[in-house]
This record gives structure tokens, sequence and C-alpha cells, in this order.
């Protein structure tokens, strides 16, 4: 025993894996801010890659650079610790104002090359193994993992509740009448989805932030002529449509499980705010809606960018569109931090395609999903099928105008956005405009192809460019259905987005489930 602690003091006081543990701190760290969002497999995944790719980093260093193993393991172990945690001293150094204009990138960058210059050469010039710092560097590294690991094993072990959950559906519910949704049914509560014989294709189309009737004339002076086109084509539209939450990673849970989400939904770092996103896309997956879909044999086409069942991956996944599952670890290493900071500066479209900076692959993301829709409403099947296209039209970036030509996007990313409101503003309304046209014609396409199916149009929320007097027109949206017989009588005049899926399996799937009361719910971002 004594011998073993004796070899076990010397290896760590003159061998240096310190390097090694980089990788390892950074992966348990994570996994245990993360641990509900993140599928145990990905983190694994993930570590598998960083570990591969730092033993080719020394292996390059060692043959290249250093020629000693100390030399190298200290080159690597700084490179490793840029790489991994650079994100978080960013995010420190921005947070300094006192620092101002020196935390600026013109300035923090230069002095992180010629730090790593000045300890590079000092580096170079060691003539032995500097065994105090390989033991400090190894000490301190396994005592970081070490208190990442037992916290990571004990939620293993006592899992914890969700951040955020679907609230307990109400017993007994008022049920659908004419008029208004919170009217009382004259038949009580099923206590559960009830079979029905109708089997129609379903198509449910999110338009992303599309602002409602109200908001675009009161705020954009705009009459929206979405709603008479979509009603000349048999489609209900109510007179007041209204969302619930304000961002999409909130608003689309509830709208797929018919219900509130429980729980607090706003954070207080960018770090507390993706792991709540997180949360909220995990509660999309296997849906109260799906689950009712799938058990009348409906077959799942995904054009959104969710994963809509336990297994399998994500519909449209070769279109990086939002931050989901690993990409929130991945996300915070350097190369992905400088590319978010400096990509958009290139002009080479297929070099930013290769990088895709955040939402710049969203443009090809809604070309996917329009051609896709058009294909699934032509495709045969056996069973029904329900597609769910989700496209980020209005939704910024505003890649295109009223006539489908493209913008200069460099022009508003790095010089407009947030600073000039009223260019802004006519971006959006160009891109809504220029998404009409889309919609209108893949609508046209499934009614040719499908004419007997089931159409739900709506938005997940309105606008939020709009000034602070103006914030509630962030629950005005859109709400467009057609049911295959196009009897809307006695469909209510207020469609609530967390009341839309019960509306269309009241109707089409006689159901008897009840009307929730309206709430809504403010996100905002934090002010960093």
């Amino acid at each position: 025993m004594q011998r073993s602690l004796h070899t076990a003091g010397q290896l760590i006081k003159k061998k240096p894996f310190f390097w090694a543990l980089v990788p390892i701190f950074f992966i348990l760290k994570n996994a245990n801010i993360y641990f509900n969002v993140i599928p145990g497999e990905q983190v694994a995944w993930l570590l598998l890659g960083y570990m591969a790719r730092a033993f080719i980093l020394y292996f390059i260093l060692f043959r290249v650079f250093a020629k000693k193993n100390y030399k190298a393991a200290l080159y690597c172990f700084i490179l490793l610790s840029i790489y991994f945690f650079f994100e978080n001293f960013d995010h420190f150094l921005q947070a300094q104002k006192w620092l101002h204009p020196f935390n600026r990138y013109r300035w923090s960058y230069p002095a992180l090359a010629l730090f790593l210059a000045v300890i590079f050469f000092y580096i170079r010039r060691l003539r032995s193994a500097p065994e105090r710092t390989i033991l400090f560097l190894n000490l301190l590294l396994i005592f970081f993992c070490l208190s990442e690991a037992f916290p990571l094993l004990y939620r293993s072990v006592n899992r914890q509740q969700p951040l955020l959950s679907i609230e307990n559906e109400p017993s007994p519910l008022p049920g659908p009448a004419t008029g208004t949704p919170n009217a009382p049914a004259s038949t009580p509560q099923a206590p559960g989805l009830a079979h029905s014989p109708a089997h129609p294709d379903i198509y449910f189309i999110l338009l992303d932030e599309y602002q409602g009737n109200a908001g675009l004339q009161k705020a954009f002076n705009y009459n929206d002529p979405l709603g008479t086109m979509l009603a000349a084509r048999g489609f209900f539209a109510p007179r007041v449509a209204r969302s619930n939450y304000n961002y999409t990673f909130f608003s689309m849970p509830s709208i797929l499980n018919m219900n509130y989400l429980h729980g607090e939904i706003q954070g207080r770092t960018a770090e507390e705010d993706h792991l709540l996103f997180s949360s909220g896309i995990v509660l999309i997956r296997n849906s109260r809606v799906i689950r009712f879909l799938k058990s009348r044999n409906y077959e799942m086409v995904n054009l959104s960018p969710f994963r809509l069942e336990d297994s399998g991956e994500v519909g449209v996944s070769q279109f990086k569109s939002i931050i989901v599952e690993k990409d929130l670890i991945d996300d915070q290493t350097f190369f992905y931090s400088a590319k978010e900071k400096f990509a958009w500066m290139i002009s080479d479209k297929k070099i930013l395609r290769f990088l895709n900076p955040m939402d710049y692959n969203i443009q090809y993301h809604n070309e996917y999903v329009g051609e896709h829709l058009d294909a699934a409403s032509a495709a045969p099947g056996k069973n029904p099928k329900f597609v769910y296209a989700h496209f980020f039209i209005p939704h910024s970036p505003f890649f295109k105008d009223s006539a489908g030509n493209e913008v200069n996007f460099r022009h508003f990313i790095q010089e407009k956005m947030g600073t000039d409101v009223k260019y802004m503003n006519d971006l959006y309304l160009g891109y809504l405009k220029y998404g009409n046209t889309i919609l209108i014609n893949s609508i046209d396409t499934i009614l040719r192809h499908d004419p007997g199916a089931m159409i739900m149009v709506m938005s997940d929320h309105g606008y939020r460019g709009f000034p602070a007097e103006n914030k509630y027109l962030e629950y005005d949206n859109q709400f467009y259905a057609r049911t295959p017989e196009q009897n809307y009588s006695g469909w209510p005049d207020t469609v609530d987005a967390v009341n839309a899926f019960r509306l269309l399996f009241n109707k089409e799937f006689d159901q008897q489930l009840g009307y929730l009361p309206y709430h809504a719910k403010e996100f905002k971002l934090p002010s960093h």
C-alpha cells in the first residue's frame, strides 16, 4: 500500500499528464450544468472526440516543436485551456466596464497573441522539467475534475426535477363552445384522448415570429393580405389570435403539449438562458400532440429544427438553425466563439456556409423545408401523416426582400442590427411579404396533391423589435386552419396558441379537450 502511494506520488510529481485532463474537466463541468438536457451518449462522444484531438495536438507539438514531453505538455495545456475556456474568460472580460475600451477585441486578441508568444518563448528556453509546476498543475486538474465528477455522480443517482415541465391537466376542464374559448361545454371532459375514425393528413406550418394583424397595422401601418388569400382557399381565421410566450423555446413546447409550462422561464445569465431553452426543447420530444397522433398510426414528417421523438435524429440536421443538445457544449470552444464574432466579415458564401455563424444557415433551412413540404404532400403512404414544417420566416436574419432578392447581410448584421430601428422594421416587413409568397405557393401545392388534408398555419409569437410601450404586441400572432369539410360553425372568435391543437382535435377527432384560460409569460434576454 505504501509503495503504491509512493508510486502514485512520483507519477503526479514527475509525469506531466495535466494537459489530458483539460478536456475531461471541460466535459464534466458542462455535463453537470446541462445534465437534464444533453443525452449521455452525446456527452461521451464529445469527450472521445476532444481527447482524440488533444492527443493529436500533443503528438504534433512533441514531434515538431518540443522534443521534450514536459514542453509538449505545457504547450498543449495552454492551447487546450484557451480552446475550451476562452469564451468564459471573454464573457468575464466583456462584463468589466472599467476596462473599456481595452476589453474590446481589437485589444484583447492581440494581447492574447502576445501572451502566447511570451509564454511559448519561455517554455522553449527551459532546460529541465519544472517539477513544481508539473506537480501543481497535475494536482490542480485532478482537483477540478473530482470537484465536477462527484456532483455528476450524485445527480446520476438522485435524478433532479427538470427546470421546466408541463402543467398538470386541470380536471374537469371546460369544453369548447361557440363564441368564446372559455365558455363551458355541454358535455363533461373525457378522461383522455378518445378514439376517432377520421384520419386526414395534417400539415402544421409554423411561421416563426410572424406578427399578428393588429400589430402589423398599429406598428407597421401594414394591412396584411395573408388572411384574405387563405380565406379564399377555405381557411378559418379567428378575430383574435394570441401567443402565450414571446420565445420559440417556450411557445413551441406549450403548443405541442396543449398546456402551459410549469417553472420559471427567466434566466439571469446567458448560460441559464441556454439551459432553459434546452429544457423547453426536451418537452417537444414525444409531446402530447405527437403521442396522440402516433396512437392513430400517423407517420411523422419532421421539417423542424427539433426532435419530435426520443429516437432518431433532428429532421433538418444538415442545417444547424438553433443551438440544441451537444451544441451547448461544443459552441463554447474557441473556434466557434471566433467564428460567431468574425465570420460575418467574410463575403465568400461557400466559406460562410461551411463556417455557419449563428443563424446564417437559416436561409438554407427555409429552402429545405419548402422543398420537402411540397414533396411530402405528393408522397403516397399507407398511413396518414403529420408534417411539421417550421419556417424561420420572417424571423431574423432577414435574408430576402419582398421580391425575393438577397439583402446585404453584412450591412445589417455588422452595422444596422439593433441600432437602426426603421431599417430593421423595413427589412422585417419585406421578409414577411417574401414569406407570404413562399407560404401561398406551398399551400396551393398541398391542396393540389392532398385536397382532403387538415392544414394549420400559425406563428409562435409576434415581432420582438417593438419599443417598450408596444411590447404587448409580441403576443399578437397569426392563426389559420383548414379542415377537410370546411365547416367552421361554432369555432371560437379567439384562439390562443396553447389551445390551437385542442381546437383541431375537438373538431376533427371528436375529442372533448377543454380550452385553457389565457395567460402570457414574457422572457427577456439579459442586458449583457
